[in-house]
């Protein structure tokens, strides 16, 4: 009987985990900052930024868009880049 609660208790915690992490997939928003450097880039691009969105799916990120902006503002951006799948 106790080895079953504690297999029963491992599968609980696992599908819970694994509920929680698609959860936070399908939620979160990351920065991967990422530096170029290409010596056919003119000096003037010499730190500018890029915000690359994608595949929003038409997913609300809290009202009016708030935490993509605040995210997004976060990083100041010189331009914003928005490609992937976008369904509206």
């Amino acid at each position: 009987m106790k080895q079953f609660l504690l297999i029963f208790f491992a599968v609980i915690f696992s599908v819970l985990c694994c509920a929680f992490f698609l959860w936070w997939e399908n939620n979160a928003l990351t920065i991967t900052p990422i530096i170029y450097r290409n010596q056919k880039v003119p000096p003037p691009f010499d730190n500018f930024r890029i915000a690359h969105i994608s595949d929003l799916q038409n997913k609300s990120f809290g009202e009016g868009g708030w935490r993509l902006l605040h995210k997004l503002s976060s990083c100041s951006p010189d331009i914003i880049v928005i490609t992937g799948d976008l369904i509206d």
